[in-house]
Formats: structure tokens, C-alpha cells, sequence
């Protein structure tokens, strides 16, 4: 009697293998929704503080003026004069299109009225829209005009 050496199968069959490109795919999909999300957050924080750095600006000029920017050209003539509120070097923009005002840094200022108060929106990157809330600076009751650079 003749033994038949018997074949040591090594190696994964292919539906292990599958079942592993299955986990390793199930585990990308969540960590790209988690990263989405954070950098999300991050982006809206990111306006936030260009929110709060232009409202500081204007709230200087009011402090210096004694009114708040009437015009665009005082809004940006005048902003860059006074050292305390200068736009320079703030990496701001302001933008009057509201599908152009779409980034971290990129803000919708309007002037309410001659020296009424000034209404600023920030993108939202949840929503991908202008704020439907603006931050309000003044009394701005007035007819608010988009400011443009």
C-alpha cells in the first residue's frame, strides 16, 4: 500500500478574502464621514473667528468715529486708516455676492443705513450657505446694502 503525500493547503480562500476587503471598506467609509465632519467643524470655527475679528474692527471704528461705516468707502478707506481697526493683514474679504461668499475668511458685510450699523453673515459649511442670522452691530434698523471691496 502506496501513501499519497497530501498537499498542505496554504493560503486564504477567496471568500476570506473578500470578507477582509469588505471590513477594511466598511472601516474607510467611517472614518471618512468622521473627518468630513470634523474638518466641517473646524472650517465653521475658522469663520466664526473672522466673524468676530471684523465685528471687533468695526466696533474700534465706532470707538474712534463715534458712528459706524456709512458708506463702502468708509467701511474700507477708513477701516485701513485707523491702526486699532485696520483690515490689513486680517485676511478678511468681504464679498456682496452671496454665491461667492463661501469661505472660512470670505464674510457678507451690509451697512444699514448712514451710520446705522452694519449686519455681517458668514458662510455656514454645514448648510453650504450664507447665515440665515447675521451678527448685528448697531442699530440696524435701516435698509442694509451689501458692501463691496
Amino acid at each position: 500500500m502506496q501513501l499519497i503525500p497530501t498537499q498542505n493547503n496554504r493560503g486564504f480562500t477567496i471568500v476570506e478574502l473578500l470578507i477582509v476587503v469588505v471590513v477594511i471598506a466598511i472601516l474607510a467609509a467611517i472614518t471618512i464621514v468622521a473627518y468630513n465632519g470634523i474638518q466641517t467643524r473646524a472650517n465653521n470655527a475658522a469663520a466664526d473667528t473672522s466673524v468676530n475679528t471684523m465685528a471687533k474692527k468695526i466696533n474700534n471704528f465706532y470707538s474712534l468715529r463715534g458712528s459706524y461705516p456709512a458708506t463702502t468707502t468708509t467701511l474700507f478707506s477708513d477701516l485701513a486708516t485707523y491702526s486699532e481697526s485696520s483690515l490689513n493683514g486680517a485676511n478678511l474679504a468681504v464679498n456682496a455676492s452671496p454665491g461667492a461668499t463661501n469661505g472660512k475668511n470670505t464674510l457678507r458685510v451690509e451697512l444699514c443705513g448712514t451710520g446705522a450699523g452694519v449686519r455681517i453673515f458668514k458662510y455656514d459649511f454645514a448648510t453650504k450657505a450664507l447665515t440665515a442670522t447675521p451678527v448685528l452691530i448697531g442699530n440696524t434698523g435701516g435698509t442694509c446694502n451689501p458692501a463691496t471691496a
